[in-house]
Formats: structure tokens, C-alpha cells, sequence
């Protein structure tokens, strides 16, 4: 059995012939990895590579009213300021992020004032063309070693993006009309885009943005918002043959059944105590039978482990959430950018050692 087939018999919920083993790739471990390397994982393991989706809209509309100008630029200490000012009829937005090793944080959200929402507002849409080149080479390139995953937003994430965390959670709590307004909005653009792009053959979509109103920052009731907005998405995914892998961090463990709602194909990456609370045996337990689950070897762990450490963990992941299959073996987190060599070899060493099926 190929890598291909492996990774599709779990998301099938069945058992291949040894749990698939992924790194949690992205085109961002390009920013690391020299080029070889890269494909030396991709060749080790069962690679699962996300593709980030190329739109010409930032605000998922490609209207010709709106000006989209873009500046980067790198201090000494290695960090990127990436500005992006958005030209619009009613006025001008901007957004200022800072990334560093691997990791983006928002300095200056879009919207920061009633003004900047109804610029936002203002905005015309138009539905943008979806750039799939890059998501067919890869998945072209990969071949039987693995799969590519279109990698965009869910409308939580799209929302989210507008304003700084402790904007959203503001708005969230007081200004709930305004937020579902957005959310509409987005669901809309996004419905548009993910039709075009499952016609046109993209039809694995790798999601992110439920975390944003996970049990770490939120009560669990605020979650029927994730399941209102990505219960529409899994729909048109599934209307088209698609497969619906939804990535969310976060203390899942209080909103398992209101994922399983959702109707999703994937989760990961289930993150174990103390940065998460969910355990492989409990995921399982709850929604295992309907949810091929993915993880859960905590990326901190991987950093700062032993290779035997790594080896344990895995063994224990395994046992855990191996047996009946629907199972992929997966760090926490996809950022290896300070992961020592010999933990990521562990890692996949110890998947084949321990994965079998009898």
C-alpha cells in the first residue's frame, strides 16, 4: 500500500495496513528547509502537505475598486513587517504583521474603529479566481507519497483576521449581531470560492479557524457558531465529492459532539494536557467512529524531548488511537523550525515501528 492509500483508507475510517505517519507539512517549512530536504521528508513519511490558497482578493472579493499595496521588510534580529494597505472607496485600511521564527501575529489589525468597519463594509464584491497552480503541482509532485491539502480559512478564521484577539473576543461577547453580520458575509464570499475550486478539481481542503472560539478563550456555547458557519461548508465540500479536514487548537474536549455535528472528514491536532485536554483515548471514544482522528505528539515535547521520549509518546498514540483505524499519527503542531533532527527521524521511526496492523 502506497502513502496515497494509506492516508485515504484512514480518512476512510478503516484500517490500512500501518497508521499513515505525517509531519503536519506546509509549503512554510520552505522557509527552513533547503529544497532536498523537504523531499526527503516527504519521502520518509506519509505526507500530508498543505498548499495555502492564492486568491487576487485579500478580503476574498476581487473587485477592481479596491488597491491592494503590499511592504515587507527584515530588522536585525530577524524578524518580517509585512504592512498591507487596502485602497477602498470609503477610505483606507491597513495591517501590520510581524513574523518570527515561524510564527504570524497581527501588530495592527484592519479594523480598529467603527470607521475602518464601515470601510470594510463598503467594499463591492466581486468573486475572485482561486489560483490552483501551486496545489496541482504539488499534489502532482508528491504522488503516491502523500497528499495535498488546499489550506484557506473557514469564515470563523476569515472574521477573526479583522481585528486583533482582543478585539474579536470583545466583539464576540458584546457585539454578537455584528460579528454574525461579518460572518455572513464571509460564508458567502467563501461559499463562491470553495464551489469554484472543488469544480475545478481541488476537492481536499485543509481548514483552519475554529480554534478562535475554542473552550481556551471562550465557554463552549460560543462554539455553535463554528458548528452554524462549518456545518455549511462540510455540506458543499461533501455536495462535491470533497474531503473536509479541519484543523483547530484548543481545549476541545467540551465541544467533541458539536464537531461531530459539523460533519467533518479530519481533525487534528488534539492537543493532549496541559496545552490541551484531549486525550487520543477520549477523542476516540466520543467521535472516533465518524472522525478520522490526527495527532497527537505534543510539539513541545518534540522540541525539548529525547529521541526516546519521542519513541513512547508515539507508541502511546498509537495505542490509543490506532485500533479499529481512522487514525494518522501527527505532531501537534507543523512549526519544526527549533525541532532537533533526530526527534523528527524518532518520530518517524518509531510510526513504522509501532503502527502495524495485525
Amino acid at each position: 500500500m502506497n502513502s496515497r492509500e494509506r492516508i485515504l483508507k484512514a480518512i476512510s475510517l478503516e484500517e490500512p495496513d500501518r497508521v499513515p505517519v505525517s509531519l503536519f507539512m506546509g509549503l512554510y517549512w520552505l522557509n527552513w528547509l533547503d529544497e532536498s530536504t523537504f523531499w526527503f521528508f516527504v519521502e520518509k513519511t506519509d505526507a500530508i502537505v498543505r498548499v495555502p490558497l492564492k486568491t487576487d482578493g485579500i478580503f476574498l472579493t476581487s473587485t477592481p475598486k479596491v488597491r491592494v499595496y503590499r511592504r515587507r521588510y527584515r530588522d536585525s534580529e530577524g524578524r518580517v513587517t509585512t504592512e498591507v494597505r487596502v485602497k477602498a472607496p470609503d477610505g483606507e485600511l491597513r495591517q501590520v504583521t510581524v513574523t518570527e521564527r515561524g510564527i504570524t501575529w497581527v501588530k495592527e489589525p484592519f479594523i480598529k474603529s467603527e470607521k475602518d468597519l464601515e470601510v470594510w463594509l463598503s467594499i463591492p464584491y466581486e468573486p475572485v479566481k482561486a489560483d490552483l497552480a501551486n496545489y496541482f503541482y504539488y499534489d502532482e509532485k508528491i504522488g503516491k507519497r502523500g497528499l495535498a491539502f488546499l489550506s484557506l480559512n473557514d469564515p470563523i478564521g476569515y472574521v477573526y483576521g479583522l481585528f486583533s484577539p482582543k478585539q474579536f473576543i470583545l466583539h464576540v461577547v458584546r457585539n454578537r449581531k455584528m460579528i454574525e453580520q461579518l460572518l455572513e458575509i464571509a460564508w458567502e464570499r467563501l461559499c463562491d470560492l470553495l464551489v469554484d475550486v472543488l469544480k475545478r478539481g481541488a476537492s481536499r481542503l485543509w481548514l483552519s479557524g475554529p480554534e478562535h472560539l475554542c473552550p481556551t478563550f471562550f465557554n463552549p456555547k460560543y462554539f455553535d457558531l463554528v458548528v452554524k458557519y462549518d456545518s455549511r461548508v462540510s455540506k458543499v465540500i461533501h455536495e462535491y465529492g470533497g474531503i473536509y479536514y479541519m484543523h483547530c487548537h484548543g481545549k476541545i474536549r467540551q465541544v467533541l459532539e458539536k464537531i461531530r455535528a459539523i460533519n467533518v472528514d479530519v481533525l487534528d491536532p488534539i492537543e493532549p494536557p496541559p496545552r490541551g485536554d484531549c486525550t487520543l483515548e477520549i477523542a476516540k471514544r466520543v467521535i472516533g467512529d465518524s472522525v478520522c482522528l490526527a495527532g497527537n505528539v505534543d510539539s513541545t515535547l518534540m522540541v525539548r524531548g529525547t529521541p526516546r521520549d519521542i519513541e513512547m509518546s508515539v507508541k502511546e498514540c498509537i495505542r490509543q488511537g490506532a485500533p479499529g483505524g481512522g487514525y494518522i499519527l501527527q505532531p501537534t503542531s507543523g512549526t519544526i523550525v527549533d525541532v532537533p533532527m533526530e526527534n523528527l527521524l524518532a518520530f518517524i521511526r518509531a510510526g513504522r515501528k509501532y503502527g502495524k496492523y495485525r
